[in-house]
């Protein structure tokens, strides 16, 4: 298929049965009315596909704009309307033009950045504990679990079995976990001869849970038997996933006695779904990790608890180093498109235990993927000189694509490991682990910038944050590290205290960091903040604050992320997509009915909205700008930037709480002492731009009857 060329431009929605008019030996381009709009410049072309990986193409489009695939979810490449005749003026009759988001490898640079869930992989690399072929296996300490739900009734879970060939079968046995979690309350199970007419032979709507973890016998009638169906509803809450349907095997009997619905006899197994928790499924990674090309963040962070680059990982024999290709290839891809990467060197190895090796029942039965790479005995001597030589060997190797090396992550809150060193020796201990590890990354790595181990929070846990870095500062780590970073404010809102605290824990990080000689970087690596469907079956959820819709979501998003900006901090979103363990909703993608072999998702608003901040913002910088407003009634957020050349960035919001539908908050905007010539504003919710309406009066330039919604509205200033 050829690519039409206009203007030097290769037609970005060429190939697409909606757009396209097949005639004759070419193509006719079908062309919005206004044509000097049209082909957007910077839109994704045919020539760009290649740079987005194997798993994108062009699928559908919609209103004359591309829709790409990238896998089984899909992309529109244009921000979608979601506040239909939003206006940003009153009287101001300028065209609302849509703004073509850029790509990762054209922005030059923004403090904008992600972190996925994990990486892509490899097969082999590719530890999932909850498949469905443990139901399977004659393992019982193997077990199968379907995705977690927020609400036990929101789907049915199920397994089928298919026999090898039909069998006389007079029972089934359901084999529960040995820790007694994830029976349903109501439990059906049907049997077949050609998966078409089903036959109820179990049906409990009060399935109780199985004392000491007996089976559940069913019995009945002698019949033949080709397909066994167990179906799980009104599913009962884990210890680890909300509400999931999870058991250890599924026998069934024949005459004999004998279980044949195992492998070894000739089974096989389809289940609704498996909870893959935070290391997420390996076809969605592979499908979504060009997503953050598309979105334009500059930033990926990787490795933190879970990754096949972690030390347990690449270190699966002693002193024998082993790196999955896939991973690798995916880092090397990400700094050819434009990315810069936040490299974790982390955790712990049971290589470096008086035990040697993870515990196997442990290792099979593990309540999260992550749990293998944290839940080890704490630190020792042999632990740090191994973790030394895997610093060193993973420096070498990545030297050339990474400029930034983590040094573990949540160490403060005793995560990855740190659990076993009691808090008040905490970050004596991490100290000086870093102590011993800054010097190897710098001499294999001069350019290299070392970061401190993400904090498990700030300022609303002052521990685990603040405290905790003024503990490591006492103790010398400054001249160790060139980036502070950390987490926490997970799913604030304007209303709430950590919101209206960030500015202060963030001039008080600072302030101290400074006092004690330290002249590095700051980043905020991970935030997110949730809008799941259906809700949580409780209140508060697993972190205590409220659930929010889609839209309002994306509106504090925005703001937030633009709050981190204005601090001169990089802002990560956490996580750029989730699949398993999605009680949070903390991706960017929509989680609907969960499936199998890949649950698929859907962008949600959020999603677009942060790749127009990533575009809006590029190269901005904090600086000030003064300005008035008319209207007083209330403390408006007002954040300002400045771009190359001098443009002014000026972005404003509502204080209070977003909602689906934003009033619209008149006011006049004065920046007086200055002579500014043009305004462009931006919507960003919407993704639009509209020339502004520019004044003059004796103090300086005026913007009339603006608009001001409880999302951010950018007004880009520029005296040309």
């Amino acid at each position: 298929m050829r690519w039409s060329i206009s203007k030097g431009i290769f037609w970005p929605a060429v190939g697409m049965s909606l757009i396209l008019i097949l005639a004759g030996n070419g193509f006719h381009e079908a062309r919005p009315a206004d044509e000097d709009l049209w082909p957007p410049r910077g839109a994704l072309h045919r020539g760009d596909l290649p740079r987005m990986g194997s798993e994108v193409a062009l699928r559908a489009g919609c209103d004359g704009v591309p829709v790409y695939g990238f896998g089984y979810t899909y992309i529109y490449g244009l921000s979608p309307d979601f506040a239909p005749g939003a206006r940003l003026q009153a009287d101001n009759a300028a065209t609302m033009r849509k703004i073509v988001p850029k790509k990762s490898w054209q922005i030059r640079s923004n403090r904008i950045g992600a972190t996925p869930p994990r990486m892509p992989r490899t097969a082999r690399s590719d530890f999932q504990p909850f498949l469905g072929i443990y139901l399977i296996d004659g393992d019982p300490e193997t077990n199968w679990a379907c995705r977690g739900q927020n609400q036990g009734d929101a789907e049915p879970a199920w397994a089928r079995v298919d026999l090898a060939k039909e069998t006389q079968v007079d029972a089934i046995v359901i084999v529960p976990r040995d820790d007694n979690q994830g029976m349903p309350r109501h439990l059906t199970v049907r049997v077949s001869r050609d998966a078409w007419h089903w036959e109820t032979v179990y049906d409990n709507p009060n399935q109780e849970v199985p004392k000491k973890a007996q089976p559940v016998n069913v019995s009945f009638t002698r019949r033949p038997v080709k397909q066994v169906w167990v179906v799980g509803q009104n599913l009962r809450k884990t210890e680890w996933a909300l509400h999931t349907f999870s058991i250890a095997e599924v026998k069934v009997l024949d005459e004999k006695g004998e279980n044949v619905a195992l492998v070894s006899r000739g089974a096989g197994v389809t289940v609704s779904s498996f909870e893959s928790f935070i290391a997420s499924q390996r076809e969605t990674h592979r499908a979504l990790w060009p997503a953050h090309y598309d979105l334009g963040v500059k930033w990926i962070r990787i490795n933190y608890a879970g990754s096949v680059l972690n030390w347990r990982m690449v270190e699966r024999e002693k002193g024998v180093y082993e790196i999955d290709p896939e991973a690798d290839a995916a880092i090397t891809e990400a700094v050819k498109n434009g990315c810069q990467m936040i490299f974790g060197l982390g955790f712990t190895n049971w290589l470096y235990t008086p035990e040697g090796r993870q515990d196997r029942k442990a290792e099979k039965q593990w309540f999260q993927t992550n749990e293998l790479s944290v839940g080890l005995p704490g630190p020792n001597p042999e632990m740090l000189e191994g973790f030394k030589k895997f610093a060193q060997f993973m420096v070498n190797r990545y030297k050339d694509r990474v400029d930034h090396f983590e040094i573990m992550s949540e160490q403060s809150g005793g995560y990855a490991g740190w659990g076993s060193v009691l808090p008040e020796h905490r970050a004596e201990v991490y100290t000086r682990w870093v102590k011993e590890v800054s010097p190897i990354i710098r001499k294999a790595h001069p350019e290299a910038k070392v970061v401190l181990g993400s904090l498990s929070g700030l300022g609303p846990r002052r521990e685990v944050g603040l405290d905790w870095l003024k503990a490591c500062f006492e103790f010398g780590i400054a001249p160790h590290i060139d980036v502070i970073g950390w987490h926490g404010y997970y799913g604030a809102a304007p209303e709430d205290g950590s919101w209206k605290g960030f500015i202060n824990d963030v001039r008080e990080a600072k302030e101290m960091a400074r006092s004690y000689g330290f002249k590095g970087e700051y980043m905020h690596t991970e935030w997110s903040l949730w809008a799941p469907y259906p809700g949580h079956s409780s209140e508060p959820p697993t972190f205590p604050h409220r659930l929010r819709t889609e839209i309002v979501k994306a509106k504090h998003l925005a703001r937030f992320a633009i709050m981190n900006l204005a601090q001169d901090v990089t802002f990560f979103w956490n996580e750029t997509w989730a699949d398993g363990h999605v009680d949070l909703d903390v991706g960017l993608f929509r989680n609907a009915f969960s499936s199998s072999p890949m649950s698929e998702s859907q962008p949600q608003p959020a999603y677009y909205a942060l790749r127009t901040l990533c575009t809006t913002f590029e190269e901005a910088r904090p600086a000030p700008v003064a300005v008035e407003f008319s209207n007083r009634e209330k403390k408006l957020e007002c954040w300002t930037f400045e771009l190359p050349g001098g443009d002014k960035l000026f972005s404003v919001s509502l204080p209070d709480t977003g909602a689906d539908q934003s009033p619209d908050y008149p006011t006049e905007m004065s920046f007086p002492g200055s002579n500014f010539k043009t305004a462009v504003g931006i919507d960003v919710l919407n993704g639009t731009e509209q020339d502004l309406i520019v004044s003059q009066n004796d103090s300086g330039s005026v913007l009339r009857g603006m608009l001001i919604k409880d999302y951010p509205l950018v007004i880009r200033l520029s005296k040309r």
